[in-house]
């Protein structure tokens, strides 16, 4: 008998792990609590530090109305900190008045039970005492795997805190149900056992600075070494600045060859001095345009971008006309008013057809026709007020230069455009018929050709982001998500 209530002492001892899981469990509870109220002060503290930074804005508005939205959401991020806080102390004082209910019932049967060693010969027979010894000994299993049920909870509790898993069995627990199957909530970003996702959603409306700014900081802090990953940053936003980077290379490049390309035709064909005058005077124009489109608030996108090598082309023949008739007359009143009206009309022509761009729903369509407009418009005020003027000072501080036209010799070109000008007013009538047959098929044709919306086609095939993602999209399986936007008064409830 005294083994059987030796064999119930012992049990005391599942009531002192208890006790121990729930003093940790205590523990990591105030841990916690502490940490909110502590990260709420700290957002709270740089929230009324940035409303003072408001006051040294000045008169920048713009800059004001971010610093006080940004204050505002951190003031808010701080209070809803510290309810989660405040929410966290019922479970301290759960876990406070467990502790103490079970010191308590230890207590209690430490006390009966040596009671009964005492006196177990007064008025209870064996076999009862023998029964009673058995059930505390089952209860004491019992309190056992409840034990061991509460260290399984205390391991699982650091769940609760946001905050990378300190090891694999967080890991698993966090991941994995009790049949080692992935919890479906972890479907979307855990592919499989070598792919996983992971997805950082940005504010909306941001600017692209900030944007890029923040795929700049993902990528820095993703250089550590890994011993056994492999990473790709990828996303929309990632796209968008590569994008954005190749734009402005390729410009200039485009600019570049645009440049080659006119001085290699003024030197070949353009035969007067200082021909390559013309050139200048419109990359001045084009200058002009990128800032009068500055200021009037106009961006560049990849449509408008090819606006400058089509301005180069199409502005500088302003120039050369007048450059050209100008070498003829050596007079800038007779070069204006003889073939400056014609050029203005053309000019005139030419910004109305540019303006029928407006016409379209898509802005960046619109921006192209802008651009244009004000480029044309530019490139012809260049030809007559400083273009003019540069070739007068030109023949007034040099009049001992020869400036007599001598008869050039019949060149190949102007073989070429004699004999094309002579076909054509032979075959008129025939030519325009021709003209007009390959108008009206082409019209016929227009609406068989296809609509590409496809963005991803318009971009360098060769780009990394590019194939970075594509690359996740055929890991994945897809990176399109279409949003469904759901409004009620209350859409959580039971009849919804």
């Amino acid at each position: 008998m005294l083994e059987k209530l030796n064999s119930l002492s012992e049990s005391t001892e599942a009531f002192n792990k208890l006790i121990t899981v729930q003093d940790n469990l205590t523990e990591v509870t105030q841990q916690t609590q502490t940490g909110l109220f502590t990260v709420a002060d700290g957002l709270s503290a740089t929230s009324d530090q940035l409303n003072a930074l408001t006051n040294l804005a000045g008169d920048n508005i713009e800059l004001k109305n971010k610093l006080t939205v940004i204050s505002e959401n951190i003031e808010v991020t701080s209070q809803n900190v510290r309810t989660m806080g405040e929410g966290t102390e019922n479970i301290l004082k759960g876990t406070e008045n467990t502790s103490t209910a079970l010191t308590n019932i230890n207590s209690n049967l430490t006390t009966e039970v040596a009671s009964m060693k005492d006196g177990f010969t007064d008025g209870i027979s064996a076999d009862e005492l023998m029964e009673m010894a058995d059930d505390f000994i089952v209860m004491g299993e019992n309190l056992s795997n409840v034990s061991e049920g509460l260290k399984l909870f205390h391991t699982k509790s650091d769940m609760m805190i946001a905050d990378i898993p300190k090891n694999q069995d967080e890991t698993d627990n966090i991941l994995y149900e009790d049949d080692n199957e992935l919890r479906a909530i972890f479907s979307d970003v855990m592919i499989d056992d070598e792919n996983c996702l992971m997805v950082v959603k940005l504010k909306g409306n941001l600017d692209d600075e900030y944007k890029d700014q923040i795929v700049s900081d993902l990528t820095e802090a993703l250089e550590e070494d890994f011993e056994n990953i492999s990473y790709v940053v990828s996303g929309k936003p990632v796209l968008d600045s590569s994008l954005r980077t190749e734009m402005k290379t390729n410009m200039m490049i485009m600019v570049g060859l645009a440049i080659l390309i006119m001085l290699a035709v003024l030197a070949i064909i353009f035969k007067v001095r200082w021909r390559t005058l013309s050139l200048g005077v419109i990359l001045v124009s084009v200058v002009a345009t990128v800032g009068l489109m500055g200021h009037l608030g106009v961006p560049i996108t990849m449509v408008s971008m090819a606006v400058f090598p089509i301005l180069i082309g199409l502005g500088i023949d302003y120039s050369i006309q007048f450059h050209n008739r100008y070498e003829e007359e050596k007079s800038v009143i007779k070069t204006v008013t003889q073939i400056g009206k014609a050029i203005a009309i053309a000019v005139l022509a030419t910004v109305l057809g540019f303006i029928s761009l407006y016409a379209s729903p898509v802005p960046m369509i619109q921006d192209f026709g802008k651009m244009l407009t004000i480029g044309v418009i530019i490139s012809f005020i260049g030809s007559v007020l400083l273009l003019m003027p540069i070739l007068y000072l030109r023949d007034k501080s040099s009049p001992e230069i020869n400036t007599e036209i001598k008869e050039d010799k019949e060149t190949v070109l102007n073989k070429i455009l004699k004999f094309t000008t002579q076909k054509v007013i032979k075959f008129s009538i025939p030519i325009i018929i021709i003209i007009v047959c390959f108008a009206t098929a082409g019209f016929m044709v227009d609406k068989n050709i296809g609509v590409e919306t496809d963005i991803e086609t318009f971009m360098p095939q060769d780009m990394e982001a590019l194939n970075d993602i594509h690359f996740v999209r055929d890991t994945v399986g897809s990176t399109d998500q279409v949003a469904i936007y759901i409004k009620d008064d209350n859409v959580l409830e039971e009849e919804n």
